[in-house]
């Protein structure tokens, strides 16, 4: 029978939090997904949005309120932070955030965000100058693309920010939300997907708990496996998938050579 009567449910603001396991499905093995569509349908099964299943690297940022901040605004979002030669790019999406304006957001010197004393200020002891001036600009409903590079820094040598704690900044300056630069955080929470911002390669809504739905909810079905599991493993899926092609290739070769030397 189809296994997929999976279900997410999205609350006033038209954000939800998705967390499913589904038995007997695999990255590479029995019923295999790496690769395959994930589809969004909304309430009356429509489909309205789709994303494939693939690998990537770097490390995960889960956003969530900024502690000790008590203001109206709940940030939230998935970002990838990624290196490059002798930088790093920050990409993702955001959401809870004040409409159509801008604010910061930064990497702060600090390894936790359980409390405001430890998160820290702008990460860049022994440069010339704060190189922190990246900014986040949010649309008509408190969404955000974001597409950031910075120069000089990497994920675990030189000026490295690896667990190091993220913040995003109302347009006033306000700490208003955080997480950590860590793959641990692959069960996340990010908001669902606008018409106008362009896809990324985000996991979707995840949390570690799934919302109730309220008289005012709206539910619809989302066919997915565990995708915050999906973003941890499949990277050495692709690998080892890689290794098996070229493996049968060599065999197939070898049988092809075994029967023309028994036809000659």
């Amino acid at each position: 029978s189809d296994p997929w009567t999976t279900m997410w449910y999205s609350d006033a603001d038209g954000v939800a939090s998705v967390s499913f396991t589904l038995d007997d499905f695999s990255l590479g093995g029995d019923y295999p997904v790496a690769g395959r569509a994930v589809v969004v349908h909304d309430d009356d099964g429509t489909r309205v949005a789709c994303g494939l299943l693939q690998s990537t690297s770097g490390e995960v940022v889960t956003l969530s309120e900024y502690p000790s901040y008590a203001g109206d605004y709940s940030t939230s979002g998935t970002l990838l932070v990624e290196a490059l030669d002798s930088s790093i790019t920050i990409t993702g999406t955001l959401g809870g955030l004040e409409t159509s304006t801008s604010g910061g957001i930064h990497i702060h010197s600090g390894y936790t965000i359980d409390d405001a004393d430890g998160v820290g200020g702008h990460y860049y002891e022994g440069m010339a100058s704060d190189p922190w001036t990246t900014m986040y600009y949010s649309d008509k409903d408190g969404y955000a693309a974001v597409s950031i590079g910075i120069s000089d820094f990497s994920l675990v040598s030189s000026y490295p920010v690896a667990n190091r704690a993220l913040v995003v900044h109302l347009s006033s300056g306000t700490r208003a939300g955080a997480g950590l630069i860590s793959a641990s955080s692959a069960y996340t929470t990010l908001p669902t997907s606008l018409p106008s911002l362009q896809p990324t390669a985000i996991p979707t809504v995840l949390s570690t708990s799934a919302p109730t739905a309220s008289e005012n909810d709206t539910s619809f079905s989302f066919s997915s496996l565990d995708i915050g599991e999906i973003l941890i493993f499949v990277g050495g899926f692709v690998l080892g998938f890689t290794a098996l092609l070229a493996m049968n290739k060599l065999l197939n070769t070898r049988n092809d050579n075994s029967l023309a030397s028994q036809e000659i």
